[in-house]
């Protein structure tokens, strides 16, 4: 499919803000609707990269590239990849993946990270295709923070 475009999004709307949240309630069946404030902070967080796969003005994809700045390197962090399910097949993740390796890159981030459930088994094995490897480690998450 060569009629889609990897571009950075830069500017929130609410057909925008509709379309992230119709993608991100593909990725997750208890996920809540983000507001029009919270995309917008994720868009002009400088450390944050949103990029979208635009089929014509269709957001058919999107990916979050965070790049921290640690002690010991900086690094790139990859979340919310997520491909519309009318057009999953059509290589729109890996030209996202794709991207965010080239800004990573840019951003000078020695490595890139990111999880993914062991269930989303295409998913997983795109990203074993483009040379990440599992690493053996314990992930942990404390959840109460926000309530």
């Amino acid at each position: 499919m060569n009629n889609i475009n990897i571009i950075e999004i830069t500017k929130n709307s609410l057909d925008i803000n509709n379309k992230i949240n119709k993608l991100l309630n593909q990725l997750s069946s208890n996920f809540k609707s983000l507001s029009s404030e919270k995309v917008d902070n994720v868009i002009t967080n400088k450390n944050t990269i949103l990029l979208g796969a635009f089929c014509g003005s269709d957001l058919v994809g999107i990916l979050s590239l965070i790049c921290v700045d640690m002690l010991t390197q900086k690094k790139a962090l990859i979340e919310d990849v997520v491909v519309d399910s009318d057009f999953r097949g059509k290589q729109i993740g890996k030209k996202l993946m794709l991207k965010a390796h080239e800004l990573a890159k840019k951003m000078s981030c020695s490595t890139i990270h990111l999880t993914s459930r062991p269930s989303r088994v295409v998913a997983n094995n795109l990203y074993q295709s483009l040379g990440y490897k599992i690493k053996e480690t314990n992930y942990y998450i404390l959840t109460y923070l926000n309530e």
